[in-house]
């Protein structure tokens, strides 16, 4: 009898599990597998101090992946009850180094999902040249910045990728200290199912739009510790083409597409005069005055190309279509019924008070008490060199002065292409890479994560002995000036 009742048993679970997991050809069936394939919430655990099975229910089904993929963890936090709001990540822990730093990723948009940096940019698997919306298929990425760090990708906001709100939009913040209060609360909970990374060095950072939401977070964060409210170790920050402050971006763009020549003059005149109107409008950053599409229409008086040379478009659909297989949803635990956005629309459109506002005072903040890293690529068209250099020129930070003034060090190997150039201010490393648009570590892979190893190790690029770095000789063009001008000054004064 006992034999039986374990024979049934195990012919049952094994029944279950074929059909949840779609094993031999069968096809899944309502109700037998709603337990297994709902997203997997995992603050109601750590409500009851049960961490470590967080931790565990949190792990990857690597069945569903190539093998490849390192050991990972997948869920949603809870970082509003009230609202019934959920966060998702995805976090992949070292495989080859325990004392790594943690480094969360964010994409920006506003509403673009982290998803795409960790299969577009730098997460352990990429997505395949050939890979379509109807057959998307990955790959072992060379360059992962897994393993120089374990890597947090988060869904932020919340209506972005995974994430989701109960109450729909309602939920959806998106307004001042809201993106800031979400994040802190996901990672203050990921913090307790993870609590040796209490212990290490954490960098915040991310790309485009996420210089908005870094900015505003990393602020929290210090504003906290100043009172004594957190523990997170927070060692700097890391901003890839990032925008914090339309003000001064934004007028510099079609400045960039003027002089490279994608716009006439008459062109630029207009856009640049829009722009700077919009900008020096006191009430924009408080009122619905404008929809951020029509910001983006003014910031960019052509569709913008995240690369001049390549002109390729992120494989947003690709990677919308990956994620929304069963496979995938049942790998991260994210519930059959949850669909995933790779982009936001409408919620991006709720920006429309907030990208207004400038982040550059709390930049300042960050720049005087923590280590910022900015790049980007020489070839974007959409937060150029001339746009972020606009913005940083602005920011009220202690050695702002000094940075004005600083000249830039040209990064190459002894024979072959430049790699970019840099210059370190205080705790400040701003690094220009060669060859590369706005999807910086797509373009330039191996030398973005080499960027990011220097400014964790050295606080900036740290040429190797088969490197080769010279400052431009934009000092012996000083000294040229001043004597130009002391033969002119002479001139004028004899008789």
């Amino acid at each position: 009898m006992l034999r039986k009742t374990i024979l049934s048993v195990l012919f049952w679970t094994l029944w279950i599990l074929a059909v949840c997991h779609g094993l031999q050809g069968y096809r899944r069936k309502q109700g037998i597998c709603d337990k297994i394939d709902t997203p997997l919430m995992l603050t109601p655990l750590l409500d009851k101090n049960e961490t470590e099975q967080a931790r565990q229910l949190s792990l990857v089904d690597k069945s569903f992946l190539e093998d490849f993929v390192p050991q990972s963890h997948a869920g949603f936090f809870t970082v509003d009850r009230t609202l019934g709001s959920h966060m998702f990540f995805w976090f992949f822990p070292s495989p080859t180094n325990s004392s790594a730093p943690l480094v969360l990723w964010l994409n920006g948009g506003p509403s673009i999902s982290s998803l795409l940096g960790l299969f577009h940019e730098n997460g352990p698997m990429e997505l395949e040249k050939e890979s379509t919306k109807d057959s998307p298929r990955y790959r072992k990425r060379q360059h992962s910045w897994v393993g120089p760090f374990s890597m947090l990708y988060v869904d932020n906001p919340v209506g972005s990728g995974f994430s989701y709100s109960e109450r729909e939009y309602k939920g959806n913040r998106t307004m001042g200290e809201e993106v800031p209060q979400n994040l802190y609360s996901l990672f203050g909970q990921f913090l307790k199912v993870f609590p040796e990374y209490n212990d290490l060095e954490i960098y915040i950072g991310g790309q485009s739009y996420a210089g908005m939401y870094v900015t505003s977070f990393a602020h929290y964060i210090h504003t906290k510790a100043r009172l004594g409210m957190t523990d997170i170790r927070l060692a700097g920050i890391y901003l890839g083409g990032p925008m914090f402050d339309y003000q001064r971006q934004a007028p510099m763009v079609s400045e960039f597409h003027y002089h490279v020549g994608i716009i006439g003059h008459k062109s630029y005149m207009e856009y640049k005069k829009l722009a700077y109107l919009l900008s020096q409008d006191e009430h924009t950053c408080s009122k619905n005055v404008i929809s951020v599409d029509e910001v983006f229409t003014l910031m960019f008086p052509i569709a913008p190309y995240n690369n001049l040379g390549t002109r390729e478009i992120p494989p947003y659909d690709a990677v919308e279509s990956l994620m929304n297989t069963l496979d995938m949803k049942r790998a991260v635990h994210a519930g059959r019924h949850r669909k995933f956005h790779i982009a936001g629309h409408k919620l991006k459109n709720r920006f429309n008070t907030d990208v207004l506002c400038s982040r550059n005072e709390k930049l300042a903040v960050i720049l005087n008490n923590y280590k910022v890293l900015i790049f980007n690529g020489d070839i974007d068209s959409i937060i150029p060199t001339v746009s972020i250099e606009a913005g940083l020129l602005a920011t009220p930070w202690k050695f702002q002065r000094e940075y004005n003034e600083s000249f830039r060090t040209l990064w190459k190997p002894l024979r072959g292409p430049r790699f970019g150039s840099y210059s370190q201010v205080g705790q400040f490393c701003r690094v220009v890479v060669c060859g590369a648009g706005h999807q910086t570590p797509y373009d330039q892979p191996e030398t973005v994560l080499r960027i990011m190893q220097d400014f964790v190790t050295h606080g900036c690029v740290h040429p190797s002995k088969n490197e080769i770095a010279t400052k431009n000789n934009m000092i012996e063009v000083g000294k040229i000036a001043k004597r130009f001008l002391r033969r002119k000054i002479s001139k004028v004064k004899s008789p």
